[in-house]
């Protein structure tokens, strides 16, 4: 009996890890059950297969900043013309967090005084790119399944989103609201 108590308290333990954090820290994991509220319609262009929200507002292509938070809706299906995404209330049906290494693929180059170069081999990630990953559902919407929100973060100080970054991400276009029990 003795032997199953460090079992038992394992499980219990990492059974309510979650219940740990509060919604305000960038541990905090987003439950299922949550509610994603899309306010306003949006469209993705033809020949792509999401839409990506930044401060408020739809980005492509180069205005994207990376180094801030960013979210994207993910449709399933890619058409050739114009998918409309139209004011929905989309339930999280599974929520995960992970991390992925930005890494410069040619080293940096730096000109001399003596207008010569000298290159420098990059020793580890420029960045770290910090995702929250949701599975969503909607019964008028079904080829939406996923939102994602990321950003790059410097190694040494690097975190995941909160609920209220993801939140100011998305302005008035949509909002997360967690389960929280």
């Amino acid at each position: 009996m003795r032997k199953l108590i460090p079992l038992f308290s394992l499980v219990f333990i990492t059974a309510c890890a979650n219940e740990l954090y509060p919604v305000s820290s960038p541990y905090f994991r987003i439950p299922e059950g949550s509610q994603l509220y899309l306010r306003q319609t949006l469209t993705i262009a033809p020949e792509n297969g999401r839409v990506t929200l930044q401060n408020g507002k739809i980005v492509t292509g180069s205005k994207l900043d990376h180094y801030y938070p960013h979210c994207w809706f993910v449709s399933w299906v890619i058409s050739p013309t114009e998918t409309v995404i139209v004011p929905d209330q989309f339930i999280v049906t599974a929520s995960m967090k992970y991390e992925r290494h930005v890494v410069r693929q040619t080293p940096l180059r730096f000109a001399g005084a003596d207008y010569s170069y000298r290159t420098v081999m990059d020793a580890g990630p420029v960045a770290i790119e910090y995702f929250t990953e949701l599975m969503i559902h909607s019964d008028k919407q079904p080829n939406l399944r996923q939102f994602i929100c990321s950003h790059w973060e410097d190694p040494s100080d690097a975190k995941h989103l909160t609920v209220a970054e993801i939140n100011r991400t998305l302005g008035d276009i949509a909002e997360l609201k967690p389960l929280v029990k």
